[in-house]
């Protein structure tokens, strides 16, 4: 047996630890958690981000070894298929699948850039109301929605500060316009009389998940017929910009949109009092209150017993989702630790 050859991912992947003969054996992967170890610091992956462009892998081969036909070994040979999702009639442009390939066609930066993301993605869920307020909830979707495809165009690129940079607008992005679809899906279920709010959000929910199953296999297809990732990333970067301009046609839905539930018959006097008791019994609008306030707000609410009950769903759901996307596709793609044997 060969002695083994550890490569750790990041910015400084590929030094050799050891030399060894060539191998024509199968590859096999080692937990990944071994080549997190020895992490880069900040510092130095500061200084790989300028100095070194990141390399980003090309398509994805699963294809037996034609030099040697008694390999059996199945190779998972650099890069896998992207996806980006469209939005649709209902707007959600979704990244999830073309995140999930940020560790595999970067090997070096991809968990930073993923990281970058959520971290914007916090802030930009806290800011989506203000923007909603500020531009409408409509303009909120469609920049967040042209984040997106920023994102999905960044990934043909081979400059790893582009990335972190589309990454972090994606995060900030995808945080309003999920919050801002959430009001806009709201006010479309009030102006069809409200009984069909969950008919509207089944349909949301099934447009979007479809579109994740229909951009994989639109990439495979095209990578199958020997494609190119440039080409499947070009692809997916136009469905995502038609999915932002078909948003910026679509209605506004602004909260003094007409509805269709119908209203009883009053005298203009009975409307006047109605209008006053209404007046009356208004709260403070939200656009009063301070960022501030609002988050003090958010604070009182998440320390409410039926929020905190909720709170190991929300570690399970954004840890799973985390090592779903980023470990995972490493692990697959053999992008981790990786030794040579017999």
């Amino acid at each position: 047996m060969h002695p083994t050859s550890v490569a750790a991912p990041g910015p400084f992947a590929g030094t050799a630890q050891s030399e060894s003969p060539p191998s024509t054996s199968p590859t096999t992967t080692v937990p990944y958690s071994v080549a997190l170890l020895n992490p880069p610091t900040l510092a130095e992956l500061g200084l790989s981000l300028v100095r070194h462009p990141t390399k980003r892998r090309p398509v994805l081969e699963l294809l037996p070894n034609d030099e040697d036909e008694e390999d059996t070994g199945v190779r998972l040979e650099e890069g896998t298929p992207l996806d980006a999702e469209e939005e649709e009639r209902l707007a959600k442009a979704r990244h999830n699948v073309a995140q999930a390939f940020l560790t595999t066609l970067f090997p070096d930066v991809g968990l930073y850039a993923m990281s970058a993301n959520y971290a914007s993605f916090a802030v930009g869920s806290l800011a989506a109301p203000r923007v909603g307020r500020k531009f409408g909830v409509k303009w909120g979707m469609v920049g967040g929605s042209a984040s997106l495809a920023l994102f999905v165009a960044a990934l043909g690129s081979s400059l790893a500060p582009l990335l972190i940079i589309c990454s972090l607008l994606a995060g900030f992005g995808m945080g309003c316009l999920w919050i801002n679809q959430g009001v806009w899906m709201s006010r479309v279920g009030k102006k069809a009389g409200g009984h069909l709010t969950g008919y509207f959000t089944g349909l949301f929910f099934s447009i979007a998940n479809v579109n994740g199953i229909l951009g994989n296999i639109i990439a495979l297809i095209i990578l199958l017929r020997n494609g190119s990732t440039d080409l499947v990333i070009r692809l997916m970067a136009c469905i995502a910009v038609t999915g932002s301009l078909i948003l910026a046609i679509a209605d506004p839905m602004t909260e003094d949109s007409p509805s269709s539930t119908p209203q009883p018959d009053l005298s203009d006097d009975e409307i006047s009092d109605f209008e006053e008791d209404i007046a009356d019994e208004e709260a403070p609008q939200a656009s009063s209150l301070s960022l501030w306030e609002e988050v003090k707000g958010m604070v009182g609410i998440a320390a409410r017993w039926e929020t905190l009950t909720l709170v190991p769903y929300i570690i399970h759901q954004g840890s799973a989702g985390s090592f779903a996307y980023g470990i995972i596709p490493s692990l697959l793609d053999g992008t981790g630790t990786e030794r040579s044997s017999h």
